[in-house]
């Protein structure tokens, strides 16, 4: 097992390991927090309820997961070569908006279908540029905002220590829970720099930061799971408690609980991909390919599930979230992932033919 550890460390400086699995691991998160997101509002008191609130309330870093690994994804991308805005805007144009907007044109069609939205374009864009078309599309909006600004930041982490930006970044972040209105709380960036920025600086670091994290991996966990326990407690006292629910706090324990997460899963993930056989390591990594996809499209299996449901007479909420499971798993994640690997495919080709008319252009 040492000497296996030692060559993947080798590598690190062209692989950040755990980078794939992260995501892949992110991606299911998401996927455990919006199945659970009706019974934990709609169960009794009791065992079943406090085990899916657990489930929802520690899936909840699944965002911030992505935002740190976007700003570890980007820096490391750019760390050693000339950025250019156009090119790189153009890049996450097609990669990231345009499946987006598709996205939010197919949920748009299915919400007129049933009468909730009205027929109007001026209303498609409104949703579109404010990620209100659906529940999920809020975490779109925000990541867009950093590729704008990605320059800017890259410049500002390559050129200053993480220890005087991240106390800066976390002041900010912090102080956008009193500025930002509270409907717009989870699509402006300031709320995630605690999230991003570090990011860019575990990818400027890399080697390092994973020292750290192991070093201060038990205080991490404790961390974790203690403010776990107690943005769980809140949400439940929310339901069922609500004189004892201390609102103005639980932004700020969701702050701490998931960067603790997006910690301790990144080194769960550094551990997972480094201990993993082929077969494993093809699974996670087919997730991560389709991770995007799978986070734009798995509602709509929801949304087909609870019509399904609806259509068979099965009215148990356990039994609703098990059906919206079997059918997100049937459908929208291996679907996700055929199209990523076909469009992959299909683009890796095309660089082949490039590079053979470039070479007999050179010749």
């Amino acid at each position: 097992m040492k000497d296996r550890l030692q060559q993947t460390n080798s590598a690190i400086s062209t692989k950040l390991i755990g980078l794939d699995f992260y995501k892949a691991i992110g991606a299911i998160l998401v996927i455990f927090i919006h199945v659970t997101a009706t019974p934990v509002v709609s169960l009794a008191p009791g065992l079943s309820l406090n085990v899916l609130i657990f489930i929802n309330r520690f899936a909840k870093p699944a965002v911030p997961m992505f935002i740190f690994a976007s700003g570890m994804a980007l820096f490391y991308s750019y760390r050693n070569k000339e950025f250019q805005y156009s090119t790189f805007l153009t890049r996450r144009f097609t990669k990231i908006f345009i499946p987006y907007v598709v996205w939010c044109a197919v949920y748009y069609g299915y919400y007129i279908y049933e009468g909730i939205y009205p027929v109007s374009l001026i209303f498609f864009i409104q949703q579109v540029l404010n990620g209100r078309m659906l529940y999920h599309l809020y975490f779109v909006v925000t990541i867009l905002q950093f590729y704008f600004l990605f320059g800017l930041i890259r410049s500002i982490v390559m050129k200053y220590s993480g220890k005087i930006v991240l106390p800066l970044g976390i002041l900010i972040n912090l102080l956008a829970y009193q500025w930002v209105p509270a409907d717009w709380i989870h699509r402006c960036f300031l709320t995630y720099l605690v999230y991003f920025l570090p990011g860019c600086y575990f990818a400027k670091n890399f080697e390092q930061s994973i020292g750290y994290l192991k070093k201060y991996l038990s205080l991490i966990a404790i961390i974790f799971f203690l403010s776990g326990a107690y943005y769980s407690y809140l949400f439940y006292c929310s339901m069922w408690k609500p004189e004892a629910y201390l609102g103005s706090l639980e932004i700020y324990v969701y702050c701490l609980f998931c960067t603790m997460g997006i910690l301790l899963y990144f080194i769960a993930a550094y551990y997972l991909e480094q201990m993993s056989g082929p077969v494993l390591k093809n699974i996670f990594g087919s997730v991560n390919i389709g991770s995007y996809y799978i986070y734009l499209s798995h509602p709509f299996a929801i949304i087909f599930a609870d019509a399904l449901a609806r259509r068979i007479g099965l009215t148990g909420v356990i039994d609703g979230m098990l059906l919206q499971l079997a059918l997100i798993g049937t459908t929208a994640v291996p679907i996700s992932i055929l199209y990523a690997k076909t469009k992959n495919h299909i683009k890796g080709i095309e660089r082949r033919k490039q590079n053979k008319k470039d070479l007999r252009k050179s010749a």
